[in-house]
């Protein structure tokens, strides 16, 4: 066995609440940062970090701004979860993974102090990125936070500005079952002093990021403040937008503009303003960033698995990573506007802490055939309740236990019926998939 793969199996070893039930009298930030201080402390010489968080876009919105900096000019570092096939998208440097060599030594070299702090396996891995960041020598960092914010491991850094997606309900379990529960979490990445920016969402959520902002004296900036978006097609190729400039960013005078994104899906506006705010602020201090650029690298966007529509065997499927209610309602939407298929087929598996009948609600109207299968972890839900749920809504279903069974027959009759796979319900069954059609970890 190799060192790579020893490297994964210990990882692998370490308590993951992404595979597991959380407790969330388990978060404890203390741990995590006296673990840092005897390995010399190494988010505190993090460059610019940014740090993002919300229950839908994050990763988006990560990916957004790694990708426009980097066509700025800039070095760029980039951290998210969770992954879809290999542990190394998770740590980028200018757009590309981690080495296996890299990485492998990283962990080696932190094992026995990850082991003697008790360190989980997300804590353990955004320790990994700290330290290869360091090494690397970004000129920014940018950070995805893993759940909720306030007890988030990658909110020991201080970040430059704070980014807050669109909050909805998700791990309520863990995160509380309201929206203002929810947004407190969340709002725990405002830092003192440190700008937030973020979009007018519900009241109860807005009032939660005002009064934190208030108790940190951070100022507050919505981006439909800046800009505007109207669409104008979505397509395979990605999503056309008219974006009107409310202020006069990046010093171009302009007043609108079409922009189009490889990123599907008229939802991505959001992650769009969030970005294009964000590097309207950066644009006073980092003269680097110009509008041509940053429309060229939105065209671009490096990331799997978010509506990806893909080719496969002489057809085409669609992997997306929706793993909530709100997600979902924006997939069926996203389709609904392209048109590109009268019949959809979904292959569908999901975590079983998750709103299972909602989700399959919101598909109903527009499914041809749900496949329920089950991914390769321990939070999936059970066939039997998968099949219960789909027998109370009346949904027309077929069940396989394993996925490339479930794949097989769902593509074959999809494409004898001249309709569309949708791959949807979670991140390991859109990994389990990509795999399946060699997608492999390189």
């Amino acid at each position: 066995m190799d060192s790579y793969k020893k490297a994964i199996i210990f990882l692998s070893s370490l308590i993951n609440y992404e595979r597991k039930k959380a407790n969330y009298n388990d978060f404890k930030l203390i741990r995590f940062l006296n673990f840092l201080s005897e390995i010399g402390n190494p988010h505190l010489y993090l460059k610019n970090p940014i740090l993002i968080a919300g229950t839908k876009g994050k990763g988006s919105t990560a990916n957004l701004l790694a990708t426009c900096l980097k066509e700025c000019g800039y070095k760029v570092g980039l951290y998210t979860s969770p992954h879809l096939i290999t542990f190394r998208e998770r740590i980028m440097f200018q757009n590309q993974l981690i080495e296996k060599n890299e990485f492998t030594e990283l962990i080696f070299h932190l094992k026995k102090t990850i082991i003697k702090h008790k360190l989980t396996f997300f804590e353990a891995l955004t320790a990994i990125a700290f330290l290869y960041f360091v090494k690397k020598e970004p000129d920014f960092t940018v950070l995805e936070v893993g759940l909720g914010g306030r007890l988030d491991a990658t909110n020991v850094v201080k970040p430059i500005v704070s980014i807050i997606c669109r909050i909805d309900y998700d791990h309520t379990e863990i995160l509380g079952d309201t929206l203002t529960k929810i947004a407190y979490e969340k709002a725990g990445i405002i830092h003192f002093q440190t700008p937030l920016i973020t979009f007018r969402q519900k009241k109860s959520v807005d009032k939660i990021f005002r009064k934190v902002c208030l108790e940190k004296n951070a100022e507050i900036f919505y981006s439909d403040d800046f800009f505007s978006f109207q669409l104008i097609e979505i397509s395979p190729a990605g999503t056309t937008f008219c974006v009107k400039f409310l202020k006069n960013s990046f010093g171009n005078n302009l007043k609108e503009d079409i922009l189009h994104t490889n990123l599907i899906g008229e939802f991505q506006k959001e992650n769009i303003g969030l970005t294009l705010t964000t590097l309207h602020f950066l644009h006073k201090d980092y003269k680097l960033i110009n509008y041509s650029n940053i429309k060229k690298a939105i065209n671009n966007v490096p990331l799997l698995g978010r509506i990806s529509y893909i080719s496969h065997n002489g057809g085409f499927i669609i992997v997306d990573t929706a793993h909530n209610p709100i997600s979902i309602k924006c997939l069926k939407e996203t389709l609904k506007k392209m048109n590109r298929a009268k019949k959809y087929y979904f292959l569908f598996g999901v975590s079983k802490d998750k709103n299972i009948y909602k989700m399959l609600k919101i598909l109903k109207p527009i499914a041809k055939e749900i496949v329920l299968t089950k991914a390769k972890t321990k939070r999936a839900a059970s066939l039997k309740l998968l099949k219960k749920i789909a027998k109370v809504l009346k949904i027309n279903h077929q069940t396989f236990c394993v996925v490339r069974r479930a794949f097989d027959y769902i593509f074959k009759k999809a494409n004898k019926e001249k309709g569309l796979v949708v791959v949807t319900g979670s991140f390991y069954l859109a990994g389990d998939v990509l795999r399946l059609i060699n997608h492999s970890d390189k």
